[in-house]
C-alpha cells in the first residue's frame, strides 16, 4: 500500500511539474520600449478559432505595449490534441510601454493603432 501511493505522488508531482511548465513561447517586442506594467490572461479559442476570447488591456492606461508574449503548456497541449482542436487555451501575457517625457516634462501618451494621432509636429 504505501509503494502505490508513493508511486502515485511520483507520477502526480511529475505531470503537474511538466504540465504547468511553458512548452512554447511566442514574443513580440516593440524596439526602444521599456516595460513598466505587465498582466496576463488564459484565453479559449473554440471550434478551431471559430469563436476567441479577446483579452482586455485595461492596465495600460492608453499606453503603447512594449511586449507581448503568447505561451502553451503541456496542458493545454493535450486538451488541444484530445479534443482534436475544438479547445485550445493559450497564456497572453503583456507588457506596457513606460510614458514618454517630452522636453518641456509634460508625458506624452503613445497612439496604439501606430497611426498619426492628428498633431503637427
Amino acid at each position: 500500500m504505501k509503494r502505490s501511493v508513493r508511486c502515485f505522488l511520483f507520477l502526480a508531482i511529475s505531470f503537474f511539474t511538466i504540465g504547468f511548465q511553458s512548452c512554447y513561447t511566442y514574443r513580440v517586442q516593440a524596439p526602444g520600449q521599456v516595460p513598466v506594467a505587465d498582466s496576463s490572461a488564459v484565453v479559449w479559442s473554440f471550434a478551431w478559432g471559430l469563436a476567441q476570447q479577446q483579452p482586455q488591456a485595461t492596465n495600460c492606461n492608453g499606453q503603447s505595449f512594449a511586449e507581448v508574449t503568447v505561451e502553451s503548456n503541456l496542458g493545454f497541449d493535450i486538451l488541444t490534441v484530445v479534443s482534436l482542436g475544438l479547445v485550445s487555451p493559450k497564456i497572453v501575457k503583456w507588457y506596457c510601454a513606460a510614458p514618454v517625457i517630452t522636453g518641456d516634462g509634460s508625458v506624452e501618451t503613445a497612439n496604439r493603432d501606430g497611426g498619426d494621432d492628428g498633431s503637427q509636429p
